[in-house]
């Protein structure tokens, strides 16, 4: 059974699920003591996640330089500028 946790008054619980012929199929069973009540759902698209931190990382690789073995960056030199 997956973790439930309580922030407040509130209860909350993260988990998987997949868009399926207009419904959403949960990766996992929830508690029968939520039976009959209603629930709050964000969905959160992780392929759109996924896409950014992909897009991120080649921006990344894109602009990385590689400096001098004896390169030490000054902070107070910085700072004065």
């Amino acid at each position: 059974m997956p973790e439930i946790r309580w922030e407040g008054r509130f209860m909350y619980k993260v988990c998987e699920a997949t868009y399926s012929d207009g419904k959403l199929v949960l990766s996992e069973k929830v508690s029968s003591d939520h039976e009959g009540k209603s629930l709050k759902v964000i969905v959160i698209d992780r392929d759109g996640i996924e896409f950014k931190k992909g897009r991120f990382f080649e921006l990344v690789k894109k602009h990385a330089f590689d400096l001098p073995a004896d390169y030490r960056f000054d902070r107070e030199e910085a700072n004065a500028r």
